[in-house]
C-alpha cells in the first residue's frame, strides 16, 4: 500500500512508475501490447489486495474510464484492460464499467487537453462540480477501482467520492503504477511502500 487517499480508501501500487514498470506500462498503454496487463498484476499485488478485501460480501470491480482522447488515439480502454487482469485473479468478482464521465468534464478533458501531463488530468476533472456519473452498480456494491498509472491521486479521490456519495462503499484502489514525487500531500503516505518493485517483466512478442 503506498498511499490512503481521502475518503479513507488505500491505494496499492504494482510499484514506482520509473526502469523496466515504466516501460511495460507505456508499452501496454501507448504500443498497444495489451496482454502485457496480465504481466502487470504481479501476485504480490494481488496478495495487497486480498488483504483489504471484506471477509463477505461480492465485490465489483470498477475501472476509472480512460480520457475522451486517449479512448480515441488508442483504440482501447487501458483501465478496462488492467480491470479485466485483475478479475483473472480473484475469482467470484464481477467486473462492471460503472463509472462515465459527465458531459462537462468530458468538454473539459477535450477542451484543456494542452495541460502538461502530470496534474493534468486531475486539474481538467477539477473544473467540473461532479465529473463522474454512477451507473449499473447494484445498491450498496463492494467496490475495488482500478486506475493504470497513480500521478498526484486526484482522479482516484474523485473517483472513489462519487462512488460513497451513492452508497457504495470503496474498500481499495489498484493501479499499475505511481509517480512517488508528484502524490498529492493531501494524500496521506504510509511509510514503505508495500509493491513489487522488484519484479521482472518481460515483453512478449
Amino acid at each position: 500500500m503506498v498511499a490512503r487517499a481521502l475518503f479513507d480508501v488505500p491505494v496499492l501500487s504494482g510499484g514506482a512508475y520509473r526502469g523496466m514498470r515504466r516501460s511495460v506500462v507505456l508499452e501496454f498503454k501507448e504500443a498497444s501490447q495489451r496482454r502485457l496487463a496480465n504481466a502487470l498484476i504481479t501476485p504480490r499485488l494481488v496478495a495487497g489486495l486480498v488483504s483489504h478485501l471484506p471477509i463477505r460480501g461480492s465485490v465489483v470491480i470498477v475501472p476509472v474510464p480512460s480520457s475522451v482522447a486517449g479512448r480515441w488515439r488508442r483504440g482501447y480502454s487501458p483501465t478496462a484492460h488492467v480491470a479485466t487482469a485483475l478479475q483473472g485473479h480473484l475469482p467470484g468478482t464481477a467486473l462492471v464499467q460503472g463509472l462515465r464521465l459527465s458531459v462537462a468534464a468530458t468538454l473539459s478533458e477535450t477542451v484543456l487537453r494542452q495541460v502538461p501531463y502530470g496534474r493534468s488530468r486531475a486539474e481538467r476533472l477539477g473544473r467540473s462540480a461532479s465529473p463522474w456519473r454512477v451507473r449499473l452498480l447494484p445498491p450498496h456494491s463492494i467496490v475495488v477501482l482500478v486506475d493504470d498509472v497513480m500521478v498526484t491521486g486526484g482522479t482516484l479521490e474523485a473517483a472513489a467520492g462519487a462512488l460513497q456519495a451513492h452508497g457504495h462503499l470503496v474498500c481499495a484502489a489498484v493501479v499499475l503504477a505511481h509517480v512517488p514525487s508528484a502524490v498529492n500531500p493531501s494524500i496521506s503516505s504510509l511509510g514503505k511502500p508495500d509493491y513489487s518493485g522488484s519484479a521482472t517483466l518481460t515483453r512478449r512478442t
